[in-house]
C-alpha cells in the first residue's frame, strides 16, 4: 500500500474553476486568508469552494538539482515544493508541483569558528556622563 502521508501534489487549476476572490477573515479571533474558488457541477451549478492559507512558499535559490524549488512555513512544519511535469497521455506535458511536509530543521552555523569576544577596556572609564 502506497504511504502518501506528509506528501501532496499541485496541478493547474480545471477549466470548471476559477478563482475569483481572495482576502482576510477572522476566525473566533484569528486572522487568516482565505481564497473563493468558483466551480461548476456537472449538472451546471456554480458553487464556491474556500481555501484557507495555512502556508507559503518562498523560491529556494540553490544549485543543487535535488533541492526543492520552492521551501516555506507550513502550519509549525516545513514544506518544500519541487516542479515537476507529466505526460497527460495525449502527448501533452502537464506541469505541477510535487509537495513534501516534515518537521523544521534546525538551523547550522556554516563557519563554526567561535564567535569573537569584543575588547575588554583595560583602564577604568571616569568620564562617563551621567
Amino acid at each position: 500500500m502506497y504511504d502518501n502521508t506528509d506528501s501532496g501534489a499541485a496541478f493547474p487549476i480545471k477549466t470548471t474553476q476559477k478563482m475569483i476572490l481572495s482576502g482576510p477573515i477572522n476566525d473566533n479571533g484569528n486572522d487568516t486568508q482565505v481564497a473563493v474558488v468558483k466551480s461548476e457541477l456537472p449538472d451546471g451549478r456554480s458553487i464556491f469552494d474556500l481555501y484557507q492559507k495555512v502556508g507559503t512558499l518562498f523560491d529556494n535559490e540553490t544549485e543543487n538539482p535535488k533541492a526543492p524549488a520552492y521551501t516555506g512555513p507550513w502550519n509549525g512544519r516545513r514544506i518544500a515544493a519541487w516542479t515537476q511535469e507529466k505526460d497527460d497521455g495525449d502527448g501533452n506535458t502537464q506541469r505541477y508541483m510535487s509537495l513534501k511536509i516534515s518537521d523544521k530543521r534546525e538551523q547550522t552555523a556554516v563557519n563554526d569558528a567561535p564567535t569573537p569576544v569584543p575588547n575588554q577596556i583595560s583602564e577604568p572609564v571616569d568620564d562617563i556622563p551621567f
